[in-house]
């Protein structure tokens, strides 16, 4: 076999396995991937969690503003820092209702505020504000006014007389 056949046979083998380099770079690869892709569900699982604590906290604050409309909490008082009982995730939220004149006369600015951070501890606290204008309960248009019966409103009767014409036409 001359030299020429020998490098002819030599380049027709085909390769049957990979060699350890390129499957230490595959491992790498796929290592950073799942790295990357691990990465990613935490963030999301994250940005998850903090969605919905927002939506709860807003549930919690509309809850507490319908109960200062119905009267439960005096509207023209500010309050500090409360627990609100819940069944969801008990303990962990605090409210606080203030109450200042609106720059319209009789006029209130309610605002209350949720959070799961009453002191601001923490480095990003969670904390949701609504605020909302009512009219002040203690000017009392709220409530129809008093039927009182000493008072008579100027009932009267009267007759009148009506007149009819008629004409009557002729040719």
């Amino acid at each position: 076999m001359n030299y020429r056949n020998l490098n002819r046979t030599l380049y027709k083998k085909t390769r049957s396995a990979l060699s350890l380099l390129e499957v230490v770079l595959a491992l790498a690869i796929l290592g950073a991937a799942g790295a990357m892709l691990a990465q990613s569900m935490q963030v999301a699982t994250d940005a998850g969690l903090q969605a919905r604590d927002q939506a709860v906290a807003e549930l919690l604050a509309e809850s507490k503003m319908s109960e200062v409309i119905a009267g439960a909490f005096p509207p023209n008082q500010s309050s500090d820092w409360m627990p609100v009982v819940t069944t969801v995730d008990p303990g962990k939220w605090y409210f606080r209702i203030q109450s200042q004149p609106a720059l319209v006369q009789g006029m209130l600015m309610i605002q209350v505020q949720v959070t799961d951070d009453p002191q601001m501890q923490k480095e990003r606290p969670l904390q949701f504000i609504l605020t909302r204008w009512m009219i002040d309960p203690s000017l009392g248009l709220d409530t129809p006014p008093e039927d009182d019966s000493s008072t008579t409103t100027g009932t009267g009767s009267g007759t009148g007389t009506s007149a009819t014409s008629s004409s009557s036409g002729g040719r």
